[in-house]
């Protein structure tokens, strides 16, 4: 419209003004539509909603006043071009509704100007004055009021509630992003539980099977363990069971993998083995890096492990049956430790 009613008048003497108000209304074109992708970005979010609510009534001030000024420019001898503009001021106000979602406090600020130039422009411009043609701008004013939301604080509900909305759906993609987290890991020591364990190792016998590679499974158990509950309580327990698992992630390679099945039970996966004795050397390595003293708030505390080993796919080619070849050969550890120090 701002472009057509520059054309109708490039030759007059009102160019240079119709020239301006052109380019002034190009201009909040883009800031409007600027305003309306700003809610997608972070930075906007996180301004205040009184920032945000001053930003849409200038906005809303804008919209009202630039679609005021068309009416000065109109031919008022052409009632098809008096009619059209009129029409098209009318269909951008209507529009407004559903732009500014029906808000009392905007729709004022963009309907009233226009509607009353329109009024004033029409008393003056026309004899006799076009009554029926004001009554129907009147009306229209009226409808815009009644169907827009009568709230004192209508765009600051609009603004908390989007605001609200915004922080809500972050808030859940963030719980979402965290209870991901904890299904796959255990919640005292943050290694992988045994849901993520079932995970990685489809995926390293994947590798394996594509490269022809072994890896060996550890299953390691913590000696006497109860002993330490008993004597220190499960709140130094649990700080004992950390230590342990930080220590076996220090003792493997980063590659490697350590997670906690349950209890005082652990399980390692050694990447990269050529054969079994590869796989004692790493339980060796595990058994003894956790036969250690540790102070404990204070309290020294001695800790060992048993461990047993199987390698994939030499001895099995499922999880659960190189586990229990694993378990078994930890408990034949277990049994010659105890004889030992039995002996």
């Amino acid at each position: 419209m701002a472009l057509l009613i520059y054309y109708n008048v490039v030759n007059d003497a009102n160019s240079t003004l119709v020239a301006s108000w052109v380019s002034i209304v190009l201009l909040v074109s883009i800031f409007k539509l600027v305003l309306s992708q700003c809610h997608r970005l972070k930075k906007c979010r996180a301004a205040s909603i009184g920032t945000r609510q001053k930003f849409i009534l200038i906005s809303a001030a804008s919209t009202g006043i630039l679609w005021s000024v068309p009416i000065v420019f109109v031919n008022f001898n052409s009632p098809m071009e008096l009619f059209t503009v009129i029409l098209i001021v009318s269909g951008i106000i209507s529009g407004s509704v559903n732009a500014y979602l029906g808000q009392k406090t905007c729709m004022l600020w963009i309907a009233t100007s226009p509607c009353l130039l329109i009024i004033v422009y029409l008393s003056l411009k026309i004899t006799p004055i076009p009554v029926p043609a004001i009554t129907s701008v009147c009306v229209f004013y009226i409808f815009i009021l009644f169907t827009s939301v009568h709230t004192k604080k209508s765009i600051y509900e609009m603004l908390f509630v989007k605001h609200e909305k915004t922080k809500l759906v972050e808030q859940l993609q963030e719980n979402q992003k965290i209870l991901s987290e904890l299904v796959g890991k255990d919640d005292l020591t943050g290694l992988p539980n045994r849901r993520l364990l079932v995970e990685i190792f489809d995926m390293l016998v994947k590798d394996c099977q594509r490269n022809g590679s072994k890896f060996a499974i550890a299953f390691i158990d913590m000696n006497d363990f109860k002993m330490v509950n008993d004597t220190y309580g499960h709140e130094i327990g649990d700080k004992v069971l950390i230590n342990a698992a930080n220590i076996m992630k220090e003792a493997l390679r980063k590659s490697d993998v350590v997670a906690r099945l349950g209890g005082d039970e652990f399980l390692a996966i050694v990447k990269n083995i050529n054969d079994k004795n590869d796989a004692a050397t790493a339980a060796a390595k595990i058994s003894s890096s956790l036969s250690r003293t540790l102070l404990v708030d204070g309290h020294s505390i001695n800790i060992s492990a048993s461990v047993g080993v199987s390698v994939y796919p030499d001895n099995a080619n499922s999880l659960d049956a190189l586990m229990n070849i694993a378990d078994s050969s930890m408990y034949r550890d277990k049994r010659f430790c105890q004889m030992e120090s039995v002996s």
